[in-house]
């Protein structure tokens, strides 16, 4: 016996623009049998967030052109479902959360997403306590919500999906920002969650393995369509790996005995506002480390253990305690502008350092301050190079904020890269990213490593990137940071 239908798309074309060449979704079905879990994957950019939000009902009302299709949930328009009827049936959490987030706090936002659907006032704390108990975020209930760590935000956006109570449930890239324990929590949430209510679940994730067993069915997009379907993803044959040779390039070269940064007794607090002589909580606690000249290093941490602060410190952004050294001189001691000469950073957000309104435009940017006599024709054949180097060269003509959350990852690593800088900051470099996306981003990251002495510090959650690619590996937890990998295999403790 067949399953009943609860969400089915069927036929859709769908464009930004009315007059582009090339749609980004191209007569694409889709149907999910109520009760199911549907993975979704394939390359970035190719158009699975996009298809997320018609899907949502959120396109074309709110841009682009849908041309042909319908979408109906539980056999109706849901085009022409009212916003606040609509959420009973579906919920969907965006790839950035920060778009997500209307109000200052967690509780206020829960609170403002079940007066929308005019939930009953008095059952509101019991039913915003239950979505915040479930996801782990109680604690975090009164933080702003923009002191909250990528991974954590993460988290109080699925925290007010639960709220909403919805049928079916729609996650574009909902472990991006996670640590893999918090992840396998997540997952393990929405299998329960899955059991008792009978949800209907659609996630898009380039990390198939973590739904091996739960998901009962595979789709993999290409282009602008959805080319192969899978009842289970237990043997996932048609889905791009990674490829499985190692580059050590770095590696046999002989260990640097110069550091881009060293941090003596630095420590930071949870609340960087608060006012001196307050009570505050530590984040990091008098951490001491060296950071060597032309390598790559990484730091690994779960959600909130404090990686994008300690960027923003080594930036002079944030507050701290202690040394922060850089090239041996303090950071309070530099003029922002002579240190972002020196030193980029790719922000977790990538929309958060775009400056013009278009990609090739952003490329341009950067080179224009550092090949400042090279002519404009032969600028913006380097710029394509670059793009092309990253599989962004199809969209140079395009919005920086049109792109995928992926491609905007690649399009802000590379606009710091045309910078010339001498240190990389990478906070979660490849998340969002397939396969073939972060190959093309650490391998050309190495390449200039190897000959330009580049120094690349990144953030990440993914432990065999780091593995595969870094020559010293840092932990951070617990407010301290342990060394786990020092380029030779060693492992010692580092304050």
């Amino acid at each position: 016996m067949e399953k009943e239908i609860l969400l089915a798309a069927k036929n859709l074309t769908f464009r930004y623009f009315e007059q582009s060449k090339r749609p980004v979704l191209d007569n694409l079905s889709l149907e999910l049998p109520k009760g199911s879990v549907t993975l979704l994957t394939g390359q970035s950019g190719c158009g699975k967030s996009t298809l997320a939000s018609i899907l949502a009902g959120l396109l074309p009302k709110n841009g682009g052109f849908l041309q042909s299709g319908t979408v109906e949930i539980g056999g109706k328009d849901i085009f022409k479902l009212p916003e606040n009827e609509r959420v009973h049936y579906l919920s969907m959490m965006f790839q950035n959360c920060d778009l997500q987030f209307c109000m200052d706090t967690l509780r206020e936002e829960l609170r403002f997403c079940l007066e929308n659907i005019a939930s009953d006032p008095q059952k509101m704390d019991e039913k915003l306590q239950k979505a915040a108990r479930q996801t782990g975020m109680e604690p975090f209930l009164d933080r702003s919500l923009h002191t909250l760590s990528g991974g954590e935000k993460q988290k109080a956006a699925l925290c007010c999906i639960l709220a909403l109570d919805a049928s079916c449930l729609i996650l574009d890239e909902p472990f991006a920002n996670l640590d893999p324990g918090s992840a396998e929590e997540i997952v393990t949430l929405l299998k329960k969650l899955h059991r008792e209510k009978g949800l209907t679940i659609l996630v898009i994730d380039h990390q198939w393995q973590r739904w091996e067993g739960f998901a009962d069915r595979i789709a993999y997009m290409e282009g602008n369509n959805i080319i192969r379907m899978k009842q289970s993803p237990s043997h996932l044959d048609f889905v791009p790996m990674w490829n499985k040779g190692s580059w050590d390039g770095i590696l046999s070269r002989p260990r640097s005995e110069s550091f881009a940064y060293e941090l003596q007794d630095v420590t930071l607090f949870v609340d960087a506002q608060k006012k001196t002589g307050e009570s505050k909580a530590l984040l990091l606690d008098s951490i001491s480390v060296c950071f060597p000249e032309g390598e790559i290093t990484a730091i690994l941490g779960k959600s909130g253990a404090g990686k994008t602060s300690l960027f923003e410190a080594m930036l002079g952004l944030r507050p701290y305690c202690g040394t922060i050294l850089f090239q041996g001189n303090e950071v309070r001691g530099y003029k922002k502008k002579e240190l972002f000469s020196k030193v980029g950073i790719a922000f977790q957000n990538p929309m958060n350092q775009f400056v013009t309104q278009g990609v090739l435009d952003e490329i341009l940017f950067s080179l224009k301050r550092t090949e400042k006599s090279m002519p404009q024709n032969k600028l913006e054949a380097k710029a394509l190079s670059l793009l092309d180097q990253f599989g962004l060269k199809k969209a140079c003509n395009r919005s920086p904020f049109m792109l995928s959350q992926g491609q905007q990852r690649r399009l802000a690593v590379l606009s710091m890269l045309a910078n010339h800088q001498r240190v990389l900051l990478l906070d979660e470099p490849t998340y969002g990213q397939d396969n073939t996306s972060c190959e093309a981003i650490m391998a050309l990251l190495c390449n200039l490593v190897r000959k330009q002495n580049l120094t690349v510090i990144l953030s990440t959650h993914d432990e065999q990137l780091a593995l595969r690619w870094a020559t010293h590996i840092y932990r951070l937890e617990s407010g301290k940071m342990k060394l786990e990998l020092n380029g030779a295999g060693n492992q010692e403790e580092s304050a």
